[in-house]
């Protein structure tokens, strides 16, 4: 059980992270330059969806209700970036604390 908790908060979120720096790898070098923007929406979308608050307003029409829809996919992978950032460290954390825990418990 410790094993899998460990792996579920440690291994997979950091594992995640780097399947993601991958993908950005190609996605986000244009020209040789990082395009920062794409960064953002490749790192934060995964983590900001749930975050995002989809409002359609009734007073634009299609046009109007799919710019408010990318600011949204924008502020929303805004506030993602750095719930991603923190979930990391926070993962690294438990990922190295762990184990010096474990060590320390059986004095060795």
């Amino acid at each position: 059980m410790k094993m899998l908790r460990y792996m579920i908060k440690g291994i997979f979120p950091i594992a995640w992270f780097l399947f993601l720096t991958m993908l950005a790898r190609h996605i986000c070098i244009i020209d040789g330059e990082i395009d920062w923007l794409r960064v953002m929406l490749v790192y934060g979308i995964p983590y900001g969806i749930p975050y995002m608050i989809f409002y359609v307003p009734r007073w634009a029409g299609i046009s109007g209700g799919i710019a408010v829809l990318a600011v949204e996919a924008i502020i929303g992978a805004l506030f993602g970036v750095v719930i991603a950032i923190a979930a990391v460290i926070k993962a690294f954390i438990y990922a190295i604390g762990t184990p010096i825990q474990a060590l320390r418990k059986r004095d060795l």
